[in-house]
């Protein structure tokens, strides 16, 4: 067997082990993104069936809406796509039907929320109510920014919305139109939080939409 001797000043000697493990690090990224090409490493293939399981349900329920003569608000695919990418970790809102109604009557309000995270998402509830609080960016303010001519409702029960990955839940609501009410349109909104028994909840996200009472 042949022996290797190794001649470089003490210099380099002493900078060896900092590069070799500097070769080692820009090894294993290549090794994932290697894996990653292969498919053995999927993330990107996890992120595009949920893109078509939320496309598949926003189809399904906007031809639900057209029958029942509803308005239909959904994420456009490319906003779909951005939305997902930006929450990876939890649930979003995906799309809302309800229709218009007279004073006294009722807006029928359907909300869509698909979890795209990795993990089961506990303690999570939807709260609807109607004012301008979309246009608020700070979410405490946005909360203080109703028509209290109209009722704050909150779904579900307890103790709120288990949602595994890659599964979608479909609330429902009926905003009560006060009998005197002006005929107009009136702005809604959604907020969808997570709320522990315990500590702070969280707002993850929001989303508004626009009814008519005539």
């Amino acid at each position: 067997m042949s022996t290797f001797h190794c001649h470089l000043p003490c210099s380099y000697l002493r900078t060896l082990p900092a590069c070799l493990g500097v070769m080692l690090v820009v090894l294993s990224s290549a090794a994932r993104v290697s894996a990653q090409d292969k498919g053995t490493v999927a993330p990107a293939k996890a992120f595009d069936v949920h893109v078509s399981k939320v496309k598949d349900l926003i189809s399904k329920e906007a031809d639900a809406a057209k029958q029942a003569g509803k308005y239909f608000k959904s994420l456009s695919e490319a906003e779909l796509t951005v939305k997902l990418a930006a929450s990876p970790t939890g649930p979003v809102i995906t799309f809302m039907a309800w229709n218009t109604t007279t004073p006294g009557g009722n807006v029928d309000l359907t909300v869509g929320i698909y979890n795209s995270g990795a993990t089961t998402s506990y303690d999570v509830y939807a709260h609807v109510f109607a004012g301008p609080a979309n246009a608020v960016a700070d979410p405490g303010l946005a909360l203080a920014t109703v028509d209290t001519r109209f009722p704050r409702l909150t779904q579900p029960a307890a103790f709120g919305l288990t949602l595994h990955p890659g599964e979608s839940k479909v609330l429902q609501f009926q905003i009560a139109a006060p009998s005197g009410i002006d005929k107009s349109s009136y702005l809604g909104n959604v907020f969808l939080f997570q709320l522990p028994g315990f500590g702070v909840g969280t707002v993850l996200e929001r989303s508004a939409f626009t009814f008519t009472v005539h």
